[in-house]
């Protein structure tokens, strides 16, 4: 192989992983953790995002991770409006310092109740994977449905008093962009969710199928400069 043609294999590997780079915002692997607890004034207690106490005044917001600049739009929304509740301010967030982020003005004192739901939009990233998510549920038996790019993913179930946090570890990270929590029975409040970026299947079997071509684009040249 002349040293011409290892010049040049080495530009297409290095072009090919540059562009595998470029197509995630952050490396993959990465983990990226939103806390919605702590006070909004700082210790003991530090309110990692920055976000307000109680009814934060809009159905959505948009929060940016310091460290990787990756912004997600976290909306709540409500497809049943009762009695309980006005057109006006059915759907705001509300952050509780101690126990996350819920819905204002249910009747499930300010979780997100039947019917109601909190999205997580990271778009355009398509390859992130939820690892686990840290509820406040309210008491007594409750669930809720997570959705990922608006296909139903697991139904999440809990039987705790109020005020208590449930980790819940994915067996199988549920990859995509889009991430829903939705209210079935009772109300709870995220405390914490915590997602990761992944390789996305193409990705990997493009880089797959880029490693196997260079390799015998080598061979080749290999062979044809011993004949």
């Amino acid at each position: 192989m002349t040293k011409k043609s290892k010049y040049f294999a080495l530009g297409i590997l290095t072009s090919f992983l540059l562009g595998v780079g470029t197509a995630h915002a952050v490396p993959v692997g990465t983990v990226l953790t939103y806390d919605f607890t702590g006070n909004d004034t700082g210790p003991p207690n530090p309110n990692p995002l920055g976000l307000a106490v109680g009814d934060l005044g809009t159905n959505t917001i948009n929060v940016a991770d310091p460290l990787f600049g990756v912004s997600v739009v976290i909306t709540g929304f409500d497809a049943d409006v009762d009695n309980n509740e006005t057109a006006l301010n059915h759907d705001h967030l509300q952050r509780n310092g101690p126990n996350g982020l819920g819905i204002f003005g249910d009747e499930q004192n300010n979780r997100i109740g039947t019917d109601e739901a909190v999205q997580f939009d990271f778009s355009p990233i398509v390859a992130l994977g939820v690892s686990s998510v840290i509820f406040e549920g309210g008491s007594g038996i409750g669930s809720f449905d997570v959705f990922v790019d608006n296909v139903f993913a697991e139904t999440i179930n809990f039987n705790v008093g109020g005020s208590t946090h449930v980790n819940h570890l994915f067996s199988s990270a549920p990859v995509g962009s889009i991430f829903e929590f939705r209210g079935v029975k009772n109300g709870f409040r995220i405390v914490e969710l915590t997602v990761q970026v992944v390789p996305e299947p193409s990705t990997m079997l493009l880089f797959g199928t880029g490693v196997l071509g260079l390799i015998g684009y080598m061979r080749r040249q290999k062979g044809t400069s011993g004949a």
